[in-house]
C-alpha cells in the first residue's frame, strides 16, 4: 500500500469513528482548518471545534480539517475529501503552542505551497492564524502568515469572511492587497505589513456556545463532550497567561450550559466541564446535580482545593472518576503565595483526603522549577508535600521548568539555568525513587528553552527552521 493510499486508509479510519463530520459538496470558498500537531491533540482543543463549526455553518464557505504528521515525505491531506492543501483557497491555522510554530512551516511546505507570504498570489491558498499564542506574541510566524486573528474568533471569523467573499478569487498580488488592507480595518485582525496596533476581541461569552463539535474516539476526551462553563481568570497568578490574555472570569448561565450538556446527551453520556479551574464556577454544586439527574457521568479538568465542594466530589465519584487533579505550582506555601497561587498545604492535603474518602484512586499534581525566589528551601518542601500526598493516594507528578510568557506580571524574568534546573529536577527524582506509589515525569529541557525563546521571540526566531 502506498504512501498516499495509507493516508486515505487513517483518514477514513478517524472519520468512520466521529460523530458530527461536517461535508460539504463544492463550497464557493474551500478552507483547511489546519491544526499543527496530531489528530489527538488538535481534537481535544475546543477552539479548534468552534471555528470548524462557524465556518461550516456559513453558507459561502466549506471548512476542513488537517493535522500534522511528522513524516517529511507524507503531504498533508485534508481529513475530510484527502484533498492536498495547496487545492484549498485558505489555509487557516489554529495553534495554541509555541513549540508548534515549526510544524506550521513544515505543513506549508509539504503543501508546497511558498513558506513567505509575500512569494504568494494567484493560485496560492491565503493563510491566516488564529488560536492562544495570538493574544501575547505571534511575530516569530509573520512572514509566512498573511493576517492575524487575533483574540476570541467566534465573531471575528465572520467578519474577515464576508470581506473575503466580496474580494474572491483573489488571483493577482494588487487584489491580495487590497483584500489585506480591508482586513486590516477589522477589529481582532493583524495583517503584518500592513496594521499598525493590535486590537485583541473579546466575546460575551453567554451569546456564543463554546462545545464539542464533533465526538471521537480517538482523543485525549475520547467519547466525550466538553462543554466551557467560563473564560478568563481571577485568581490573578502571576506566571498564568490565562487571565492576562482572557481577562476576568465570563461565566455562562447555568440554563444555557444545561442546554448545551442536553444537546451532548444525545451522543454520548459522557460531559466534560471546561474551565481554568471548574470548582470556581459559582453554580457548579447545582450544575452538577442537575447533571447527575439527567443521567450525565461527569468529568472535570484540574479543581482548585480551596473552593472545591463535597458535592461536586461526590458527583464525580458517580460518574466514574478515578483521578483527582490539582496543580499547587510551587512546593512551599511561601512561593506559593509569591506567585500569587494562595493555597496552603493544609487545603492541598485535605483536598486529596477528601477525594479518597470520595472513591478517588490516584492523584495527579502539576508542579513548577526555576520560579522567580525559588530557593532550595522550597525544593525540600516540594518533595516533603509530595511525600505527604503519596502517603494518602498514589501521586503522579508532572514537573516543568517555569517559562516566562510575555504579557504576565513574570514575563521579564529570565528563565533559571539549564544546569541549575537539572539539579533541582535530579534532587526530586532522587529523593522521591524509593516512594513506589509516587511517580515523577517531567518536561524535556530543551524544548522548554525552546518554548520561550519562541514565546519571547520575533520575527527572526525561526530562522534556524528554515535551513
Amino acid at each position: 500500500m502506498g504512501k498516499r493510499s495509507k493516508s486515505r486508509h487513517v483518514g477514513t479510519l478517524l472519520i468512520r469513528g466521529e460523530i458530527g463530520t461536517v461535508k460539504k459538496r463544492a463550497p464557493k470558498i474551500k478552507v483547511a482548518l489546519i491544526y499543527p500537531n496530531s489528530y489527538w491533540v488538535g481534537m481535544s482543543n475546543l477552539g479548534f471545534h468552534t471555528i470548524y463549526h462557524e465556518l461550516n455553518r456559513r453558507g459561502d464557505s466549506g471548512c476542513e480539517r488537517a493535522f500534522f504528521s511528522p513524516s517529511p515525505r507524507k503531504p498533508p491531506l485534508s481529513l475530510e475529501s484527502q484533498r492536498p492543501l495547496s487545492r484549498f483557497d485558505i489555509l487557516a491555522i489554529s495553534c495554541s503552542f509555541e513549540l508548534d510554530y515549526p510544524n506550521v512551516l513544515q505543513m506549508i511546505r509539504q503543501a508546497r505551497v511558498p513558506l513567505f507570504s509575500r512569494e504568494r498570489a494567484g493560485g496560492y491558498p491565503l493563510i491566516m492564524a488564529g488560536g492562544c499564542f495570538t493574544f501575547f506574541n505571534f511575530r516569530p510566524l509573520a512572514n509566512f502568515v498573511d493576517w492575524f486573528v487575533v483574540g476570541e474568533a467566534e465573531e471575528v471569523i465572520h467578519e474577515v469572511m464576508d470581506v473575503i467573499n466580496i474580494h474572491f478569487p483573489v488571483t493577482t498580488y494588487r487584489k491580495k492587497r487590497k483584500l489585506l488592507e480591508e482586513l486590516a480595518e477589522i477589529e481582532g485582525v493583524w495583517v503584518p505589513g500592513v496594521s499598525r496596533d493590535v486590537r485583541i476581541r473579546r466575546i460575551d461569552v453567554n451569546r456564543h456556545e463554546t462545545v464539542s463539535r464533533i465526538i471521537s474516539p480517538y482523543t485525549e476526551f475520547r467519547n466525550m463532550y466538553l462543554v466551557e462553563l467560563a473564560r478568563g481568570c481571577d485568581r490573578g497568578c502571576k506566571f498564568c497567561l490565562t487571565g492576562c490574555v482572557y481577562g476576568r472570569m465570563r461565566t455562562r448561565g447555568l440554563s444555557m450550559i444545561l442546554e448545551s450538556c442536553r444537546v451532548g446527551l444525545k451522543y454520548t453520556r459522557r460531559i466534560g466541564l471546561v474551565a481554568a479551574a471548574a470548582s470556581d464556577y459559582p453554580e457548579i454544586d447545582e450544575l452538577c446535580q442537575r447533571l447527575l439527574g439527567m443521567g450525565a457521568k461527569l468529568s472535570t479538568s484540574s479543581l482548585r482545593p480551596d473552593s472545591l465542594t463535597p458535592a461536586l466530589l461526590d458527583v464525580l465519584n458517580r460518574s466514574g472518576q478515578r483521578t483527582f487533579t490539582i496543580a499547587p505550582e510551587a512546593g512551599s506555601q511561601r512561593l506559593r503565595y509569591f506567585i500569587n497561587k494562595r493555597i496552603t498545604d493544609d487545603q492541598i492535603l485535605s483536598a486529596i483526603s477528601r477525594a479518597r474518602q470520595r472513591g478517588m484512586k490516584r492523584a495527579k499534581l502539576y508542579f513548577m522549577i526555576g520560579l522567580p525566589t525559588e530557593t532550595n528551601d522550597d525544593i525540600l518542601s516540594l518533595i516533603e508535600l509530595v511525600k505527604k500526598v503519596g502517603g494518602i493516594l498514589p501521586a503522579k507528578c508532572s514537573i516543568t521548568p517555569f517559562i516566562p510568557k510575555p504579557k504576565t506580571p513574570f514575563g521579564d524574568f529570565e528563565m533559571e539555568a539549564k544546569s541549575s534546573l537539572k539539579a533541582k529536577l535530579g534532587e526530586i527524582r532522587g529523593k522521591l525513587k524509593r516512594y513506589p506509589q509516587i511517580s515523577i515525569i517531567s518536561e524535556s529541557l530543551s524544548r522548554s528553552f525552546l518554548q520561550a525563546k519562541l514565546a519571547k521571540g520575533d520575527e527572526s526566531s525561526l530562522d534556524s527552521f528554515l535551513i
